[in-house]
């Protein structure tokens, strides 16, 4: 009796199922998490006795064995099976298909797979373990499975392969056996190194080929010239080198008329773009985040297969070429390059045409109809960040319903566009800095349903901002800042995630926040109005803060306690604003500041925990935060908001932006501080400039202040300080700027060539103080000896100093993350513990 034998059920009917294969597969089961019932209609109860019928299972009409299991579930999916793999399934020797993408399986893949010994899913064709957690090895006797076809390992991000050595000589010999079967490989986003073995240039029959984000590097091995077949090759996402155009000769030259899909983005190719038109069954062009330079070849527009292109984040220089030779493009995107000239009109005849982005170059001229003559089919339109003038008709109506609008730094003139008045069906418009003078017409309000992120900002629109609590979608971002709006700030979705209406001249009180609080609530900037009355105390609905800026109004109360909630937070302005009072006991952690309003408390001995004032490796200099952007609740992407201060430096208050992460300083001047300066502050070993001045400090400085190796320049005057200069100040060998004048200090100044080369008004209005450079001697010197001068001149009258003469030690390092605190105590953010610990950022 053969172990396969059929079973009968208990009223005669047959059973396809083979008893031997049911038992494996319940096996199997047996070490599956399944939370969901999954496969609950696997059991050996006497209903479900039938295995051919479970789910996921197929089997063979004529033997039938068990020939496909297919337990992928969608990506969207949010139940899915978990476990180990069962050796159990290698006694299904008759599977052809097995199938588990987009699962959770974890530890390794079973080194009997490919076991010839006991022929264990010799029959095999198609592997798919496609997004789950394996780890480990490759098995080495995967090459057995001579019969497979498709092979798709990708995307569980830790298997190696020990640097593709399996793929090579003796341990290559698994893949010379698919030479004549294997025609799709998918090996990505796992962590195999090394070179493109030469080996995959044996698989002539090849016809898909992606090995994404796989820490890859050199080039491309000469043997793929042997791939005549193939249709796809995506090897993004790794470190590969070379030359453009030699990357292109290694491809196969019979491979021509084959080759449909190319995707090298993000790798480290350099080189100029190659002549394309050999390659005449080109669809996809995939060339972003590369190295490439020089202009487009002459040649170019003759690609008539080629659909999509990007070029994003390349250095392409010159003129974009004539487009009509392009007729099935889709897809266009050459942001970030920097390509100059007028955009070729030839642009409008691209009737299939989705997808138009061209930002971050340096495109001029005019856009004129002829542009958009027959772009009926256009569905995103970015031309942000260039010169490009709109001259279109009044009356003109496009052919498009964009779904996207971004023309940020464009020039629509100073009415604002009627043709938008055409356009219903877009969720995300940005018109901010476009150059229009004018009222909101009363249309616009009304356009659009699917309305979730508008921009405006940074142009002369004035008037009265409407109802807006009808008028967006999903989670919207507004931005209406840096315009003429007056009036009070109208009723407001209640979803809003990220709401910037800062340098305008709004009016009236903000309790209407207590409406629109809701979890994802994320991004608040009203800074530079006229708003007045108290704050609301309904911050603890708004958990997800990250950004809350009301400096520069005219708000007055205390601050209320439930601001301590914002555990999220990464910059809190509060500055130049009539609050009084202490701050309150629920923010006594410090991580909370208020500048240039009336507050009054010592200083928290917690500056230790600000780790960018800590650290003295440099970085960029642009503070941005990253701000979680939703759709119903689902997370999209994110936003940046760039944080700018008005700052005191050296003598004059100017505004920082770009280089506001470079400012690794602390100005808590002009506010009523007591007590002394926290010992801690000497941690802060990557501190460039601290402004402590006009405040009630006493006590001493600290004695080891030579700990603050990076410390430039040094404000403590208008305080109460008394005490001896602690002669640790003269090993800051950076310092520049020195400001001890109107306190109580006493003794002589410690000798140094550092200290006495300042002017004597750093000193001035100590009476007990003296040594050079003040003109009173100490009675127990007997020679006054002054050290050679040193010329401080352009660094004594702070006020003459421009903001050029920022030295090259006071750009190391960027904080990412800091609040800096100008004029006056200013408000660091709430980091949470899972983020670490609190910059300091200004107002």
């Amino acid at each position: 009796m053969l172990s396969y034998m059929k079973l009968v059920k208990g009223d005669g009917t047959s059973i396809m199922c083979i008893e031997r294969e049911r038992e494996a597969l319940l096996k199997f089961k047996h070490g599956v998490l399944d939370e969901h019932g999954i496969l609950s209609s696997w059991g050996s109860e006497e209903d479900k006795k039938e295995c051919c019928k479970w789910r996921g299972i197929q089997c063979s009409n004529r033997t039938s064995h068990i020939t496909v299991l297919d337990l992928q579930t969608s990506v969207s999916s949010t139940q899915s099976l978990g476990g180990k793999i069962s050796p159990s399934l290698f006694e299904l020797s008759h599977l052809k298909y097995l199938n588990i993408h987009n699962n959770y399986f974890s530890g390794a893949i079973p080194l009997r797979l490919g076991n010839l010994t006991n022929n264990e899913l010799s029959h095999l064709k198609y592997l798919n373990i496609h997004n789950n957690y394996f780890s480990g090895a490759i098995p080495l006797r995967l090459g057995n499975l001579t019969n497979l076809c498709v092979l798709d390992l990708g995307f569980n991000f830790i298997l190696t392969v020990e640097n593709l050595d399996w793929l090579s000589h003796l341990r290559y010999n698994w893949l010379l056996n698919f030479s004549s079967n294997l025609i799709d490989i998918d090996m990505s986003n796992n962590p195999l190194g090394g070179s493109i073995p030469y080996a995959f240039g044996n698989t002539k029959s090849l016809v898909n080929l992606s090995l994404a984000g796989c820490l890859l590097e050199a080039e491309l091995p000469k043997s793929f010239r042997n791939l005549t077949r193939l249709r796809t090759l995506e090897i993004p996402y790794n470190n590969l080198t070379g030359q453009l155009p030699e990357f292109f000769q290694s491809l196969a030259t019979d491979g021509e008329n084959s080759l449909e899909i190319l995707d090298l983005g993000s790798n480290l190719f350099s080189g100029s773009l190659p002549d394309f038109t050999r390659f005449k069954s080109l669809r996809i062009l995939e060339l972003a985040n590369n190295k490439l330079n020089g202009s487009f070849p002459k040649s170019f527009g003759r690609v008539c297969s080629l659909a999509y292109l990007n070029l994003f984040g390349n250095k392409m220089t010159g003129l974009l070429p004539e487009l009509t030779l392009l007729p099935s493009l889709q897809s266009l995107y050459l942001t970030n390059n920097r390509l100059n000239g007028r955009l070729p009109k030839s642009i409008g005849q691209l009737s299939k045409l989705k997808f138009l982005l061209t930002p971050l170059n340096s495109f001029e001229g005019t856009i004129s109809e002829a542009h958009l003559l027959n772009l009926s089919n256009l569905k995103e339109l970015d031309l942000s960040f260039s010169s490009l003038a709109f001259q279109l008709r009044a009356d003109w109506t496009p052919p498009f319903q964009l779904d996207v609008i971004r023309l940020q730094h464009c020039n629509l003139g100073t009415h604002f566009p009627k043709w938008l008045q055409s356009q219903h069906n877009f969720s995300e418009l940005d018109i901010s800095s476009t150059g229009i003078s004018d009222t909101v017409p009363i249309w616009f309000w009304d356009l659009s349903p699917q309305l979730e992120y508008l921009n405006m900002s940074y142009n002369q629109i004035y008037g009265v901002i409407p109802d807006l609590s009808m008028k967006f979608s999903g989670f919207p971002r507004i931005d209406l800042s840096s315009n003429h709006f007056d009036g009070p700030i109208p009723l407001l979705p209640p979803n809003v995630t990220s709401l910037h209406m800062s340098k305008n001249m709004l009016t009236g009180s903000i309790l209407f926040l207590c409406t629109i609080a809701n979890e994802f609530f994320n991004s608040l900037d009203l800074s530079g109005n006229l708003l007045s009355g108290d704050l609301p105390n309904c911050w603890m609905s708004m958990k997800e803060l990250v950004i809350l800026n009301l400096a520069n109004n005219n708000f007055s109360g205390k601050i209320p306690t439930s601001i301590g909630s914002l555990h999220q937070l990464q910059t809190l302005h509060l500055c130049k604003n009539d609050f009084i009072g202490e701050l309150p006991s629920s923010i006594k952690n410090c991580r909370f500041w208020t500048s240039q309003n009336n507050i009054s408390r010592n200083i928290p001995h917690c500056f230790n925990k600000f780790t960018s004032l800590v650290e003295t490796n440099s970085s960029s200099g642009m503070i941005g935060f990253e701000i979680t952007a939703y759709d119903y609740g689902v997370y999209y992407g994110v936003c940046e908001y760039m944080s700018s201060a008005l700052m005191q430096w050296k003598g004059k208050e100017s505004e920082y932006k770009n280089i506001l992460g470079l400012l690794k300083l602390t100005d808590l001047s002009s506010n009523n501080l007591s007590g002394n300066i926290p010992r801690e502050f000497v941690s802060l070993e990557g501190l460039v400039s601290l402004n402590l001045s006009r405040n009630n400090l006493t006590g001493d400085i600290i004695q080891t202040i030579g700990q603050m190796k990076m410390l430039e320049i040094l404000d403590l005057s208008v305080n109460q300080l008394s005490g001896e200069i602690p002669t640790d100040l003269a090993s800051l060998t950076f310092l520049s700027v020195l400001d001890l004048s109107n306190n109580n200090f006493s003794g002589k100044i410690p000798s140094s060539t550092q200290l006495q080369t300042f002017d004597a008004s750093v000193y001035a209005g100590n009476r007990e103080l003296c040594g050079v450079p003040l003109p009173n001697e100490c009675q127990e010197d007997e020679t006054n000896l002054v050290p050679p001068s040193i010329d401080h001149g352009k660094y004594n009258n702070i006020q003459e100093v421009e903001d050029t003469s920022i030295s090259l030690g006071f750009y190391i390092s960027v904080i990412l993350g800091f609040v800096i605190g100008f004029w006056g105590l200013c408000v660091p953010l709430l980091l949470s513990k899972a983020r670490g610990d609190m910059p300091i950022s200004s107002c």
